[in-house]
């Protein structure tokens, strides 16, 4: 998914912005602090988010009463038993984790039958947290609109679909087969309507935590790489001098436009 987000992102045309920008130093740093500050944001933002769902997920993540039980050959798979029938209404997924804090089994014994649901939930929130923050990295200089020329860029908008459609169809394999939703490590049946609202919905979170990352001064993230100052004096004083040399020459031309002008005119 990386590679192919790092190919749509490297596929966007260049714009007229680009050539009133100052050019890059010889030791400019790969990354910006701008960059730094985003990578930095987002990456605790899902930290925070994934850890929430994973290690307390179980006590608020909603289940299905119809799908606790995951039929296999005709019969009801053991883990069936262990639901409270009187919680049915209120219950919440089942800790997908395989041992306990104690190390002992705890969803090992039912890994066969199928993959946790608990953990489904937190892959899908996973991949939808990564598709929304590829539009988001759009933009690195702090632009408000991230969408801003997105339909010019038709191999973006493929790698998205396709990225998006792999993921829904990874999500509904079982539908189609057992093994290949066990290939994949979800769920047989992947998630219900309001998992999917939860996953859909954390992932827009994204969007916000963005724009408000645009908002933060980079002057306290941290600088990645060593840059002489020399160096950055230099380059400032190069490009001032490329701009004085751009507007004689853009004087000239204006100057010499206005004769031809008036040549024809006489």
């Amino acid at each position: 998914m990386d590679s192919l987000a790092s190919l749509a992102l490297a596929t966007e045309l260049p714009r007229d912005e680009l050539l009133k920008r100052p050019p890059y130093r010889k030791k400019e740093y790969i990354i910006s602090r701008k960059m730094v500050k985003h990578i930095l944001g987002q990456a605790i933002f899902q930290a925070i988010i994934l850890f929430v769902f994973v290690f307390a997920g179980t006590y608020f993540l909603p289940e299905d009463p119809q799908q606790k039980c995951v039929w296999k050959d005709g019969k009801r798979i053991p883990f069936c038993k262990m639901y409270n029938q009187s919680m049915l209404p209120k219950a919440t997924v089942m800790d997908g984790m395989l041992y306990d804090y104690n190390m002992e089994p705890h969803y090992k014994k039912y890994a066969h039958y199928t993959a946790s649901r608990h953990l489904t939930i937190v892959f899908n929130m996973f991949v939808w947290l990564q598709i929304f923050n590829m539009l988001c990295a759009r933009k690195i200089n702090d632009e408000i609109n991230i969408f801003e020329g997105i339909h010019t860029n038709g191999m973006f908008i493929g790698v998205l679909v396709a990225i998006a459609g792999l993921q829904v169809f990874i999500m509904f394999s079982g539908s189609i087969d057992d093994t290949i939703a066990q290939a994949f490590s979800v769920h047989v049946h992947g998630c219900t309507p309001t998992q999917w609202i939860i996953c859909i919905v954390g992932g827009l979170v994204t969007f916000p935590i963005n724009f408000v990352m645009k908002f933060f001064p980079e002057d306290c993230c941290i600088v990645l790489g060593e840059e002489p100052a020399d160096d950055v004096a230099a380059a400032d004083k190069d490009y001032k001098e490329l701009l004085a040399i751009a507007r004689r020459y853009k004087k000239v031309r204006d100057n010499s436009s206005q004769r031809f002008v008036e040549n024809k005119r006489n």
